[in-house]
């Protein structure tokens, strides 16, 4: 599972000037950033808002526009800070078998959506309180061998981080609870 008192539980608040979500995870199709890239051309413009990728294949970190692409070695420190940074995170993986990033976002409170498939059910509960689930389809795709995968809907991803960003009490409400459920679990 996840280090619930390293991956702490802090009380958030907007923060001033900048709204970050953050997606975080391996670079293959299977993780879902292609979704993010979609739904987040509708913020491509909106300095408000901010995307910040953290993956792992370089060792850089570029900023372009209101877009950070991080692929840095962080420590688990650092890491915990990225997480308490963030207002919103992004999970729009196809499928998981446990969902460790998800589960560490849940830990700090972070308000969370995701594709509400495999684990990331187990995770957040059937009933959508700990967190905003997105729409999804189911379409075939060849990871080795030929297999469904879900698939996040990006309009309603651009939909729900819009409704978080314009009701963000209520997405901290959903944080707070995630983290209750997490330590639960």
């Amino acid at each position: 599972g996840v280090d619930t008192e390293k991956f702490s539980f802090i009380p958030r608040k907007r923060h001033p000037g900048r709204f970050r979500c953050l997606w975080l995870g391996a670079p293959n199709a299977r993780k879902g950033w292609e979704i993010v890239r979609e739904a987040w051309k509708v913020f491509h413009d909106d300095g408000r808002l901010e995307l910040y990728i953290k993956t792992m294949v370089t060792e850089k970190m570029v900023r372009m526009k209101n877009v950070t692409f991080d692929s840095r070695n962080l420590t688990a420190r650092q890491l915990v800070g990225l997480y308490h940074s963030a207002d919103l995170f992004l999970y729009t993986s196809c499928g998981e078998g446990f969902g460790l990033t998800l589960a560490e976002a849940m830990a700090t409170g972070l308000p969370s959506v995701y594709t509400p498939v495999t684990s990331m059910i187990d995770l957040m509960g059937e009933d959508g309180s700990c967190g905003y689930p997105l729409k999804f389809s189911f379409r075939k795709a060849n990871l080795g061998v030929e297999t469904e995968v879900a698939v996040a809907d990006f309009g309603d991803l651009a939909d729900k981080i819009y409704k978080v960003y314009e009701n963000y009490d209520r997405a901290l409400a959903k944080g707070k609870r995630a983290a209750k459920r997490i330590r639960k679990l």
